[in-house]
């Protein structure tokens, strides 16, 4: 699985929430994911099976990982790390 290639593929999604974010709206974090998983199966960069429940939060959870690391979104990478905590975001210093 190719995280640059799938954040490509959902650049639009964080932009969108991003400026939610930024003029102050509340996030609906479960929509959010949702939003993210569903353009990666339009694509079809990944399948149904790969992204069910778990394995989705785990592909959203590199991606948000992959665009800290970038420099990229960075408010939305650590609201998101508040509400979904995770070993993986302290490792990386989200």
């Amino acid at each position: 699985m190719n995280i640059e290639k799938l954040s490509e593929k959902v650049e639009t999604v964080f932009q969108k929430y991003q400026e939610q974010i930024q003029r102050g709206e509340n996030i609906n974090w479960a929509e959010f994911d949702q939003e993210i998983i569903s353009r990666l199966q339009r694509s079809s960069e990944i399948g149904t099976r790969d992204i069910k429940g778990q394995a989705g939060y785990q592909v959203v959870k590199k991606i948000i990982i992959h665009f800290h690391n970038s420099k990229r979104f960075n408010e939305l990478c650590e609201e998101y790390a508040k509400v979904w905590p995770s070993g993986e975001f302290d490792m990386e210093g989200i």
